[in-house]
């Protein structure tokens, strides 16, 4: 199951950095509407905004800390194999952590893996405390996480960047450099909710509380609430922060940051409902899904080459329409997907993988 699930986090991933290729910081968190006076383009935005922004990277986060707690169980109980698990881990971070920074050097600046990797590392050093301190540690992140966001909300809207991303294709190059460092710079205020989304999921990996029917009831109640309470509060969300043509930008109080709530929140009652339906084997979509999830790396590398290619400076500089651009992000998932299924299934490991095996 956990396969499938980074494989489907892979989906609003592609949606939202795809959007994000031609306007870079400019347009703040959101996928803007082009042609700005379009309907179409307008609900596509909307659409953007409510169902898969800020959807993608906390389902991966909570992803990564689960499988580090199915790896961690894996590998044996003795001192010498805990030992060898974490410098086997360490190894695996340090790995993913420079292909992170070539990635957001030289081809999207808002690369996910820098904080992922930092994220794993820092994982890695509570990874042996008793589940009592871990649930106190998330308990800490999580009020942290808020605070920051709170911080951010006060400081109100982004303002938009200098100026335009150049035509020159070096300039360009340098110019995702420049965005990239100061994503990592904005990447401190996010840090805490980053490391609080691993921690859930690896504390939820010690507690196989997506496996252990056990926990079915439980999750069945979380479901029933999360599941209305955060697709009412991201539809609310995304007509908030909504700006329609023509309208001046709003100023003073950011409801923008408030995403970071309203879209885990939605996740909860997906994966509790998904969790359900792949004990029962009724997930089908989801089982269809998870023999491609070990080459999840690959397919989100892919598809920022592709971005780059066709919609970045460095490449084509496309501006298709942002309802032509939702379609055709979910055609790219879904091909790039079923083509590492197949590869999957035909027990090929592709170069990324097993470089990151070999640590």
């Amino acid at each position: 199951m956990i396969d499938a699930l980074r494989v489907a986090a892979l989906a609003p991933v592609f949606v939202v950095n795809l959007g994000s290729y031609s306007t870079a910081f400019a347009s703040g968190p959101l996928v803007p509407p082009f042609p700005a006076d379009d309907p179409l383009a307008q609900a596509a935005a909307f659409i953007v905004a409510a169902l898969f922004q800020a959807k993608g990277y906390p389902l991966l986060a909570f992803v990564f800390g689960y499988s580090f707690a199915l790896a961690r169980t894996s590998r044996g109980h003795g001192a010498a194999e805990r030992a060898d698990a974490l410098a086997h881990r360490r190894r695996r971070m340090l790995r993913l952590l420079g292909i992170g920074v070539v990635h957001g050097l030289f081809v999207y600046w808002g690369d996910v893996l820098t904080i992922y990797a930092v994220g794993g590392l820092l994982l890695l050093a509570c990874s042996r405390w008793r589940l009592r301190s871990l649930r106190r540690l998330l308990i800490g992140l999580a009020a942290l996480a808020l605070l920051l966001l709170v911080v951010l909300m006060s400081l109100g809207p982004m303002p938009p960047a200098a100026a335009p991303a150049p035509a020159d294709r070096l300039q360009a190059v340098l110019h995702n450099a420049g965005y990239y460092g100061l994503s990592l710079v904005n990447a401190v205020f996010y840090l805490p909710q980053t490391l609080a989304l691993m921690l859930a999921g690896f504390v939820a990996g010690r507690l196989r509380l997506l496996r252990h029917r056990r926990w079915r009831p439980s999750l069945a109640r979380v479901a029933a609430w999360a599941l209305p309470l955060g697709l009412l509060g991201n539809l609310c969300w995304a007509a908030a922060v909504h700006v329609p043509a023509g309208s001046a930008p709003r100023s003073g109080f950011d409801a923008a940051p408030l995403v970071d709530v309203l879209g885990p929140l939605l996740l909860v009652g997906l994966v509790a409902r998904a969790a359900i339906r792949w004990q029962a084997g009724r997930a089908r979509l989801l089982a269809a899904l998870a023999p491609a999830g070990p080459l999840a790396l690959s397919i989100y590398l892919a598809s920022s080459l592709v971005g780059a290619l066709l919609l970045g400076n460095v490449g084509l500089g496309l501006r298709p329409p942002t309802g032509l651009l939702l379609v055709g992000a979910l055609a790219a998932w879904a091909a790039l997907v079923a083509f590492a299924r197949a590869a999957a299934r035909r027990g090929e490991r592709w170069p990324l993988e097993s470089w990151l095996a070999r640590a």
